[in-house]
Formats: structure tokens, sequence, C-alpha cells
């Protein structure tokens, strides 16, 4: 006699989990999560929302400024493309726009944010902090944004050639603003050593640049591929560089200010496993020649804020000095970083991102035995391919004892692994039968979540042999196709995926 045999067909519903939880922060209004922090070079705001894309308004004595593409990179504001989480950042730095200074040392916002609430109303909800220097400015500081370089200067750092620029093409920019200046200031950029032009500062305010002194400093900021920059190599890394001094007389003197600023453009890599970004060690177009370097401190950090030691280690970060270029590394999934789900041409797909942050800090050494300290701040998006992901289903013992179905309790019990972490089981389908997991119990199946070490997770899925659902044929050897039907959300696109997997029993 033949042996009854009993198939089973599950389709599974999946969904994307786009949105995180949200912030501490404000509320209001409903459907709306902001929060702002001071950090140690900027204000941060980010802000939720489940409408469209939050827009931001400066406030300052003169009015309401919008920001938007045209001013961002100019006044030394970024809102930042990274947005993994589902929120908008703000960052501001301490010299942008319509930003109150009080001496480089107390800084005071004033902005609009604008925001659509869940019933598709717009407000303003205004948002006003103060920050305090907690950390000492160095006498040079250069910060490469996601959307413009800037620097800022001490009015005491001396003027002199760096590496980048030879010693004839100095001397020959010194004597040219000897020659013109007067007390009105002016920036003169020097290009492929040989391109000198001189502007007054209205005219670099025109083609995008910002360079306006404040009590102790001098600040200068442009956009990436302005027609003043070049893209050089060094130790084989693409740096864009602009070489700037800004002069003018005063009294007896024609005083110069260098304003040149230097920042990696090279993507990072993905080696199978980590993470990685190298920068140069030495960024020669801000090392002055004929004087000592000094190397003071290294440091990584992930999304504009630098790790301690300890914190970066235990994330499996690593920082490596490798003859003439800095290596960062991040592992893939480690803390720090964002996975990512998505389905490409019915395949589905996982890539992992990271947002790096990497600083250093070293001093050139005169002969006189004095030093200038520079702070040297990289910020780089680095993501992996887009990686394979397949779920799987087991029904034998391969990895008891979560999925062996039972002959004693005549129980299916089917293992559904690999999942990772933003994605959640909502729905079974079985055969033709659907229901949520919320209701599964209600139905007499029983449906468990597994979590593995890796960050991935797991479902187990029990089913009677007599439940009503389950099919039944009789036959040596029976074949049932188990049918994976998954649905994605990913910034409120819905993707779907098909799979078909084959489960045998006899």
């Amino acid at each position: 006699m033949m042996a009854a045999s009993h198939g089973i067909s599950i389709g599974l519903l999946l969904l994307y989990l786009g949105v995180l939880g949200s912030p501490k922060g404000y509320s209001i209004p409903e459907g709306v999560a902001i929060q702002s922090e001071c950090r140690d070079r900027y204000l941060w705001v980010h802000v939720g929302s489940s409408g469209n894309t939050p827009q931001f308004e400066a406030v300052d004595a003169a009015g309401v400024h919008p920001i938007d593409e045209k001013n961002t990179s100019r006044c030394g504001y970024t809102i930042s493309k990274f947005k993994m989480d589902g929120y908008t950042t703000l960052r501001a730095s301490y010299f942008s726009c319509h930003t109150d200074n009080q001496n480089d040392e107390v800084f005071t916002f004033q902005f609009n944010i604008i925001v659509m609430d869940a019933k598709n109303q717009r407000s303003r909800y205004p948002l006003s902090q103060t920050c305090s220097l907690l950390l000492p400015w160095s006498q040079r500081e250069v910060i490469c944004e996601e959307d413009y370089m800037e620097v800022t200067v001490g009015r005491d750092v001396p003027c002199t050639t760096s590496e980048g620029t030879s010693k004839e093409a100095w001397r020959a920019a010194h004597s040219f603003a000897q020659n013109i200046a007067n007390s009105a200031w002016q920036v003169m950029f020097l290009k492929n050593e040989d391109e000198m032009a001189t502007i007054p500062i209205a005219e670099a305010h025109r083609l995008g640049y910002a360079l306006s002194p404040t009590p102790k400093r001098v600040v200068f900021r442009s956009p990436y591929r302005q027609n003043h920059s070049e893209i050089v190599m060094v130790d084989g890394v693409a740096v864009e560089v602009i070489h700037g001094t800004v002069f003018f007389s005063q009294k007896m003197m024609v005083v110069m200010i260098d304003i040149s600023v230097a920042c990696t453009i090279n993507p990072g890599y993905f080696d199978g496993a980590r993470l990685l970004w190298e920068t140069p060690r030495i960024m020669t177009p801000l090392v002055h020649s004929g004087f000592g370097f000094e190397s003071k401190q290294i440091n990584v950090g992930v999304e504009s804020q630098l790790l301690d030691e300890g914190t970066a280690r235990a994330r499996g970060y690593t920082l490596e000095v490798k003859g003439l270029m800095v290596q960062m590394g991040v592992p893939f999934g480690a803390e720090g970083g964002y996975r990512k789900s998505l389905v490409t041409n019915n395949i589905y797909r996982e890539m992992y991102v990271a947002f790096l942050f990497y600083e250093h800090v070293f001093s050139h050494v005169y002969t006189d035995g004095s030093t200038v300290e520079t702070r040297h701040r990289l910020l780089r998006v680095v993501d992996t391919p887009l990686l394979c992901r397949h779920p799987f289903t087991v029904d034998v013992d391969a990895l008891p004892p979560y999925h062996k179905t039972s002959f004693e309790e005549h129980t299916f019990n089917v293992y559904l692994g690999n999942i990772p972490h933003d994605v959640a089981l909502t729905g079974v389908k079985l055969n033709e039968k659907q229901f949520s997991v919320s209701d599964a119990a209600e139905h007499g199946y029983t449906i468990s979540k597994i979590v593995h070490a890796n960050g991935t997770h797991a479902y187990t899925i029990r089913v009677p042999f007599d439940d009503k659902a389950v099919r039944r044929a009789v036959s040596t050897f029976w074949i049932k196709h188990i049918s994976i039907n998954g649905a994605y959300s990913h910034e409120l696109q819905l993707l779907k995926w098909y799979n078909l997997f084959i489960f045998y029993f006899s």
C-alpha cells in the first residue's frame, strides 16, 4: 500500500522597516520629531517627518533667509544626503551665515523648520539654540564637508609657501601682492603654479565663495569643483585643492593670510568583509615646505562625531598608518553604519553604508621652536556594492532543533532564515489561506522568531498535518513547491520579490 503524504505550500510576506524609531526630541506637530545638539564645530539638527522632506530657514536681525541649493555650500550649511535612518539632518557651521558670533566662543542660531504634518498641513517650528565653544580652536582648521570646503585661520598665523607650491611661484605671488595691495581685502588664487588670479572680496562672493573676518579668525569657504580649484594626486590619492591667499595693506605692511584648502575626493571600497577608505597621512598642499612636521593625533568617527579609542575598538573599527597612507576600516554590519534591504530584478539584495569621519591634528615646527597647529577633518560616505542575500527555507534537521518536521507530533516545522535586521515577517499564505503573523495562533499555527549573532534573524513556522489548509496526496515520492512572496518598502516605494523554494517529503 502506498504511504499517504502531506504537502504544504507557504507564501511569506516580508515588510522592509523603512522608518526606524524616532529620536528623542520634540514631537511637534503630530507626526514630526525634531532634535538638535551643539557639537564641537557645528549645530546638528535632526528632523523626522511623515510628510515631505523638511525645509529650513535661517533667521537673523535682517530677516528670514531660505536655506536652499543656492546658498547652502556658500553659507556653511549642509543638508546631508546621508538619510539612511529616514531623517533629514542639517549641519550648520559655527561660522555659517546669519549666526550670531560672540568673540568666536559663543554662537547663537535661529531657524525655522518647515514640515508637513500627518494631515498634510504645512507648519513652521522655530528653533533657537546657543552653542559654546568646548574644544579650543587650532590655529588653522580645515573641514571637508559633503558640499563644501572650509578653512578658518587665526589672524596671527604666518603665511608661508606649502609643499604643493614652488618657491618661484610663491615669490611671484608675494611680489604681486605687494604691488597692488590696498586697505581693501583681496583674494589671490594660484593654480597649476603659473595661473594667478586676484579678485576683490565682492567678486569672490559673486563667484560662490565666502570670505569674511571674525573677531579672531578669517573664514574661507568654497563649493567643490570651482574654477580656481584643481585636482592633484597626493601619494596616489586624488585631492581637490584651492591655493588661496587673502592680502591687504595695513600701515607700512602687506598682510597675507594663507587660506588654502585640500580635500580627498577618492571613494572607499569593500574588500568582502570591511568597508575601507584611505587618505594621505601628510596632506602636502597644507604642509609648509622647509619646516618640521609633527603628527599629533589621528582619530576616526561616524556621522560627523569622533569616537574614543575604546568605542572604536569595541565596534571593530580599524585605523592603520600604512607608509604614506592612513586606512580606516569598518566591518560589515558594525554599529554606526546602516544595513539597507532592497530588491532589484526580482533578486533580494542588501548593502551596508557608513558615514565616516576622519581627523588629523598636526603641527608645523619652525626653526625658532614655535609651532602652528592644523586640525584637518574629512567626511565621506562609504558603501558596499549590492550583495545578494537569498532567504532560504529548510525542512530537514540540518539545523536542529529549529525546523525538524515531526511525524510523532504530526507537525510541519519550516525554518525561514537569512533575514536581515530591517525586515520583518508580517503575514503567511498557507496554500490558499492567508493570515497575519499576529493572527497565526488563532488559526492553530505557531510562528517564532530566532535572532542570530551576525545581525540576521529567522522564523520557524509550525503547522499541524491535519490542518484544513494542508493538501494531501498519495504517492511514493511527493513534491510540492513553496512559493515565497515578499514585499519591501523603502522610502515610501513598494518593491516586490519572488523566489521559489522546493520542499521534499516522502
